[in-house]
């Protein structure tokens, strides 16, 4: 049955082992394919963030790569979450990301009729 899915799929012999393991220890369950994320970095410890983003590199060089999160852009992440997405009114996430956006990293506003609008900045100056 190896050789047979070997064939069609083109997979090492050991990888298709591999994978037959962590199902088989997973619990016979096709989540236990998933990625083990949980294994990854140390427990409760934040990464120190230097000059150089840490996600992953942009699929397309023409997408904005946003900025850098440190400590207090962190802080007004947690801030917008706890001011529109944990209270009593619970709106959906990127509702509350786009409030979070308007209300903390606004770089001015203007006029539109009798409403005043929020400039953001490009979304390279935006984190993402």
């Amino acid at each position: 049955m190896v050789r047979e899915i070997q064939e069609q799929t083109g997979l090492h012999k050991s990888t298709i082992y591999r994978y037959l393991r962590r199902y088989w220890q997973g619990g016979k369950v096709k989540n236990a394919l998933l990625p083990h994320f949980y294994n990854c970095g140390d427990y409760g410890v934040d990464r120190k963030s230097g000059e150089a983003k840490r996600s992953r590199p942009r699929k397309f060089e023409d997408e904005p790569a946003g900025i850098i999160i440190d400590e207090e852009t962190k802080q007004l992440l947690r801030s917008g979450i706890r001011l529109f997405y944990n209270n009593k009114f619970k709106a959906p996430l990127k509702v509350a990301y786009q409030k979070t956006l308007e209300k903390f990293f606004v770089s001015g506003c203007r006029q539109e009729r009798k409403a005043v609008v929020p400039i953001l900045p490009p979304p390279d100056k935006l984190p993402c």
